[in-house]
């Protein structure tokens, strides 16, 4: 007598989980949904679980700029060529597993490791390549050198043959990849996509009080930009748009975060710096701007749907995808004026229109994107996984 065995689970691979962004966040908020939900074709692994909402870098060392400009590319190069061990990578090992990972280091090292007869599925969570990601960070930190080209070269080969290798990969959308190898797409066999999702906001207080509590006018249309001070983001932009707009006086702008980029002295912004209190300055907003000049699939703009604010966004990445699944999304190119022009419709619109708004952003995220929704599509997802990789195994009794 014989028996089949055939993957029951998506088992999905880390090395912390938390509150926040990138895929520590995404798989800390998956696995809330998996313990609230009971779902029971997938499960997060993990080393490691922290409570506290952090934005950690890739560059942590503090070498002196002639070393590290080098260093680093090698070290980066390393953790491609053997990968990083995970506590948790024993799912690895088991015969049929369907194990997915999500940083490009983990890939690696699961494909040296894993069971000849497991699948290996990886999903980026960045708008632009590992190569991209880290050599961008070290020329800004440590500036260039001459062997940069080659460390850059190097570092894409690698990584090349990783996403080549692994059995499947996984994206938030399509969209959200375009910047990945200079637009060359991404270099596996196969793609699936599974829309992102997040807890969202429950509103503590609302417009009115969230002004009052913050000293902003009532009377004004309040803009806000919330997040890091850099140029991926689109803060240098948003800085450029708001100068445009000094003497449009029924517009006030505010951020809240902390970056490279300096905030601005300007009559028609505030800047509250970093704080913890996003949902606050979100619920005294009329409308919330992500002006990213890359983007895969970013957080904030759910966050805002969740507390009923429409988003202006730019016409890249992930936010074309966003802007197809609600009504609540205005798109702009990332061009001079066009956040002028677009905010100019904004407050045209009559207290209706923006009402109307407000209620199909909050109905578009409990329909695409609330936890509930997360789950429901990550359900999905495992199931179409299973189901390509569902090959049973003869085990002799």
């Amino acid at each position: 007598m014989s028996q089949t065995t055939t993957p029951q689970k998506l088992v999905h691979l880390i090395d912390v989980i938390r509150p926040g962004g990138g895929p520590y966040g995404y798989l800390y908020n998956l696995h809330q949904a998996a313990e609230q939900y009971g779902d029971k074709n997938y499960v997060v692994r993990y080393d490691a679980r922290s409570l506290d909402r952090v934005n950690s870098s890739l560059m942590k060392f503090r070498w002196p700029n002639f070393i590290a400009r080098h260093l680093k590319p090698l070290k980066f190069m390393a953790q491609l060529l053997f990968g990083l061990r995970l506590q948790c990578e024993d799912e690895a090992h088991k015969e049929n597993a369907v194990v997915m990972v999500h940083l490009a280091p983990h890939a690696a090292r699961i494909l040296r490791i894993k069971n000849k007869s497991a699948k290996l599925v990886f999903m980026p969570h960045a708008p632009t390549s590992f190569t991209d990601e880290v050599m961008a960070d070290i020329t800004l930190r440590h500036g260039p050198c001459m062997l940069t080209p080659v460390y850059r070269w190097m570092l894409e080969k690698l990584e090349l043959r990783i996403m080549s290798s692994v059995d499947l990969m996984v994206v938030a959308a399509i969209e959200g990849v375009e910047s990945y190898f200079d637009g060359r797409g991404i270099p596996a066999r196969e793609v699936f996509e599974v829309t992102s999702g997040v807890p969202g906001f429950v509103a503590s207080t609302d417009r009115d009080t969230a002004r009052q509590q913050l000293a902003l006018p009532a009377d004004k249309v309040i803009v806000g930009y919330f997040g890091r001070y850099n140029q991926d983001k689109g803060f240098d932009f948003l800085l450029e748009e708001m100068s445009a707009m000094v003497s449009f006086d029924s517009v006030l702008f505010i951020s809240a975060g902390i970056g490279a980029l300096a905030p601005m002295d300007l009559p028609n912004y505030v800047n509250f710096g970093w704080r913890s209190d996003v949902d606050v300055l979100i619920s005294a907003c009329d409308v919330v701007v992500t002006p990213n000049k890359h983007t895969y699939f970013d957080l904030l703009p759910l966050e805002a749907l969740s507390l009923s604010k429409p988003v202006l966004a730019s016409r890249i990445g992930g936010n074309k995808r966003l802007a197809k699944l609600t009504g609540a999304v205005i798109l702009f190119d990332r061009q001079p004026g066009a956040l002028v022009d677009a905010l100019k419709s904004f407050v045209a619109m009559s207290p209706e229109q923006r009402q109307y708004m407000g209620r199909c952003a909050r109905e578009s995220y409990e329909t695409h994107f609330s936890l509930n929704a997360f789950r429901h599509a990550h359900c999905d997802l495992a199931d179409r996984v299973l189901k390509r990789f569902c090959n049973p195994v003869e085990i002799a009794s």
